[in-house]
């Protein structure tokens, strides 16, 4: 951004981006007891119960980052 607005301070967020090619670890049998595995979709993000951290936008960073991903 410096480059292309030198007026502009951008600011920087640490993220990292994982992708898993291929699952060699059985992690249906791997979950402790109590936990479940669901996939990102509307009705978590609408789950009261969910807790996010306070930096997380789920209505905007979630989509922005993995739209691609969802299942909406």
């Amino acid at each position: 951004m410096p480059e292309l607005i030198p007026t502009y301070e951008a600011l920087r967020l640490t993220r990292y981006h994982y992708l898993c090619r291929r699952v060699s670890l059985d992690w249906r049998n791997s979950l402790p007891e109590g936990y479940t595995l669901r996939r990102i979709d509307r009705d978590l993000l609408a789950d009261p119960g969910l807790v996010l951290p306070e930096d997380f936008d789920a209505g905007g960073d979630i989509e922005a980052c993995w739209g691609a991903w969802l299942t909406f």
